[in-house]
């Protein structure tokens, strides 16, 4: 750019080349508000480069996908993690708390994440030059990040790209309208007649068998779905946007049967479990010594058609060939077995078992984590997520157990373990203000652990649920 002065109180200086943002303010780093106006003749004119509209490959996903999977974490400047929950005890029991000296380095660390746009200026005699950075790599963590964390911990093959865009405001009605169109089986080959159907002098009609064979392909599938996460930041004075695009392949089977009411989905899906090949598939490596690979499949379905799926088994299969159990209460649950999940083929459970107080207090007692309440949310998700970690934990002792007696006397000692973690109290400010300004003092003022006599509640709550399960 031509016509350049090095004057007093101008953008441009000679020599060296001057940053013109702001690193500590924003997450992608403003423009002041001089520099913008001195700029603004040049980026109202410059068009994004043609070049970078297209997405660029970003090295290295896979290697951040290794480090998640081994327990690493993202990168603390560019995604730094949120909050964890502590469970501070008051009147009422145990709340949940977002920890106030995280909070407080959460929101630091927010605020000095590395600028994802550099923009930088150099005079030389009455001739301007400017160049702008893309922090692309910081951007990738954020959009890593922001993928499920069980997503994170499964990724093995990980795609990251990039990309710079026009920030544009055009009405709604410039947008490419997409139209949604249901696809018809009528084309496809049926499967042949399920052998229990056949066996039992029953059979599906022509356009169940389509429905059936697609069902068999979904299972057999090895296609692999794409999650993708997008994150962007903008650089508003120069209306540019940058975007971070993360896809991990994954592969998942099965589908969503929705055929019009009345045209026989319940036979369609005991057509399936009969003509299922045998045995089943390997057990996916993500869940080794994380869960017990079992025949059964399990159909949860609405109280008032437990009678109903039983009644179709016992019509188009028959009992001897396809057995079957049935879970309406908690109480049924109670008097299930590990074994007798292993025995049978098919297990009917009713849906309101998962929502009543009684199944959530079973599975916090033998989980061995916070009472889980009623409804939804970060609270829920917590302890659940708490619970389900020891559960697969227990499962892990339960499988390498060299006999029964060592399995199970294992667990014991594992939920010994963590019903005294769960015990321990953490008492910390509850001023988040306060919090903020001691954050950097963390360990100091912090009080420790202190860990508190096991309440018999509790304890009965667990020797309950341990001892009512047979392994």
């Amino acid at each position: 750019m031509r016509g350049i002065k090095d004057a007093k109180g101008s953008v441009w200086t000679s020599g060296a080349w001057t940053q013109a943002v702001l690193p500590g303010i924003g997450a992608a780093g403003n423009v002041q508000r001089r520099i913008a106006r001195q700029l603004a003749f040049v980026t109202c004119r410059l068009a994004c480069p043609t070049a970078l509209l297209e997405w660029q490959p970003i090295g290295g996903g896979s290697v951040l996908a290794e480090r998640m999977r081994h327990g690493g974490a993202a990168c603390g400047r560019c995604a730094p993690n949120a909050p964890t929950l502590q469970w501070v005890e008051e009147r009422s029991g145990f709340v949940p708390a977002e920890d106030p000296y995280e909070a407080g380095e959460y929101e630091r660390a927010m605020k000095n994440r590395p600028p994802l746009f550099l923009l930088q200026l150099r005079a030389d005699g009455d001739v301007g030059s400017m160049r702008v950075a893309v922090n692309v790599a910081s951007l990738a963590e954020r959009a890593f990040a922001a993928l499920p964390p069980t997503l994170q911990a499964a990724a093995e093959h990980v795609h990251l790209e990039w990309r710079l865009c026009e920030e544009t405001h055009a009405p709604d009605s410039a947008v490419e309208d997409r139209h949604f169109h249901l696809l018809s089986n009528k084309s496809d080959s049926a499967a042949p007649q399920p052998p229990g159907f056949v066996a039992n002098k029953m059979s599906l009609r022509p356009e169940q068998l389509r429905s059936l064979k697609w069902m068999l392909a979904q299972e057999a599938t090895s296609c692999e779905w794409v999650e993708q996460e997008v994150v962007d930041e903008t650089l508003s004075a120069f209306g540019w946007r940058v975007e971070v695009k993360v896809e991990v392949p994954m592969l998942v089977r099965g589908g969503v049967l929705a055929d019009a009411v009345g045209y026989g989905k319940t036979a369609i899906s005991l057509g399936l479990i009969d003509a299922a090949p045998k045995p089943p598939p390997p057990m996916d490596k993500r869940f080794e010594h994380k869960a017990i690979p079992v025949k059964a499949t399990l159909i949860i379905v609405p109280k008032h058609l437990m009678k109903q799926w039983p009644s179709e088994l016992k019509k188009f299969i028959g009992e001897r060939k396809c057995s079957h159990i049935s879970l309406l209460t908690n109480q049924d649950l109670n008097n299930l077995t590990i074994q007798k999940i292993m025995d049978v083929d098919v297990i009917f459970m009713g849906i309101s078992i998962f929502r009543s107080p009684a199944y959530l207090e079973r599975f916090a007692a033998f989980a061995c984590t916070r009472e889980l309440p009623t409804k939804g949310g970060r609270y829920f998700n917590e302890a659940h997520a708490e619970g389900m970690r020891n559960i697969e934990e227990f499962v892990g002792i339960l499988t390498r157990g060299t006999s029964s007696a060592a399995a199970v006397a294992g667990l014991i000692k594992a939920q010994d373990s963590a019903l005294e973690k769960l015990e321990s109290v953490i008492h910390v400010y509850k001023n988040k203000k306060q919090a903020y300004k001691d954050a950097p003092k963390r360990g100091q003022r912090e009080a420790k652990l202190k860990a508190k006599p096991q309440s018999k509640k509790a304890r009965a709550r667990v020797e309950s649920a341990r001892f009512g399960q047979s392994f």
